[in-house]
């Protein structure tokens, strides 16, 4: 019963403890479809209560975007606050984690984010939508932890 008991303790931590730290690899960066591979870098810190976006920056050579520091409280049912509005949600299913947002770029323009950490790497996907429904930049890559 021990083991079991420390199991259930532990395992929740070392999920929250993923996504902590510098990020690095490349990502697509498709706009019209078309699009080069990039260097990307991201850094995170997680708690229990808290997922931080430190900074990040995709650089193409031609096109380069760096990404602010974002703060969310994580609720106890799932949902990611954002400035004191639900923007989107996480979740921990074994050793996958799971972090989906959205945010108002502007007064056209949504971003949705959608990040998949598995061990060291991340999935990681931004699309930018455009009020018409049109897909403005598409924005995937891989990225690597500790790199």
């Amino acid at each position: 019963m021990k083991t079991l008991l420390f199991a259930v303790l532990i395992l929740p931590q070392f999920a929250m403890a993923a996504l902590n730290g510098t990020w690095t690899g490349w990502a697509y960066w498709r706009y019209q479809g078309e699009g080069p591979k990039c260097f990307a870098q991201m850094k995170f810190s997680e708690n229990p209560e808290k997922f931080v976006l430190k900074g990040g920056l995709i650089d193409c050579d031609v096109v380069y975007m760096e990404t602010d520091k974002r703060e969310f409280t994580k609720d106890v049912n799932g949902e990611l606050i954002l400035d004191g509005q639900v923007a989107g949600a996480w979740s921990v299913d074994g050793a996958v984690s799971t972090y989906k947002w959205e945010e108002q770029y502007n007064e056209t323009t949504v971003v949705h984010v959608n990040m998949r950490v598995e061990g060291g790497h991340m999935d990681y996907k931004e699309q930018w939508i455009e009020s018409d429904g049109s897909l403005l930049y598409d924005i995937e890559g891989r990225l690597f932890q500790g790199q």
